[in-house]
């Protein structure tokens, strides 16, 4: 894949706001998953990533992951074959129940909240669409291009840590300045 996506925000140090934790991140293997992962562990988390079958960039990861002297545990799961018709109507869902269940948890002390990305360069973009879409992909954005997987890191680490203790119910966008009603 060309460009390769950027997992890993190379300014970004970690101030120890996950220390103690433990994260299951799904599809950590790449793309927005592997970013946020990295992220979690710089943060002082340690990791458990559930793959499909990237056992390679799985292994790529935790590599990465132990580096920053942070345990972490591959899973490789099989979720059958997705069709992007049900990624795209899971994901106009995800807000609805979002909303839905941390209205359900809250009284248990269980926060839940979401992130909504807009275009992102990640391996699903050149293996599930044109070449000619796959070149333009991003630029009808108001930032006239996709984000990078490690520009969406900070969300999930916000939402993850205590910094976010009084937010649930809520869906962050980081969508390059789409205007949503969400």
């Amino acid at each position: 894949m060309q460009p390769r996506p950027i997992s890993e925000d190379p300014e970004s140090r970690g101030s120890g706001k996950l220390m103690g934790k433990v994260a299951l991140i799904t599809g950590g293997d790449s793309g927005i998953g592997k970013a946020a992962a990295i992220a979690f562990a710089k943060e002082g988390a340690d990791i458990a990533i559930a793959y499909l079958w990237e056992r390679s960039d799985s292994e790529e990861t935790r590599r990465r992951i132990e580096q920053l002297r942070r345990r972490c545990l591959l899973i490789e799961c099989d979720q059958g074959h997705k069709e992007l018709i049900d990624y795209s109507s899971t994901k106009g869902a995800i807000v609805s129940f979002t909303r839905s269940l941390a209205l359900s948890l809250v009284g248990k002390g269980i926060r839940v909240n979401s992130v909504a990305p807009g275009p992102v360069w990640t391996p699903l973009i050149p293996s599930s669409f044109s070449a000619e879409d796959v070149s333009v992909f991003g630029l009808e954005s108001p930032m006239k291009r996709a984000a990078q997987p490690y520009e969406l890191a900070g969300a999930y680490v916000y939402l993850a840590c205590s910094d976010s203790s009084y937010v649930t119910g809520e869906c962050i966008h980081v969508d390059g300045g789409e205007m949503v009603t969400t």
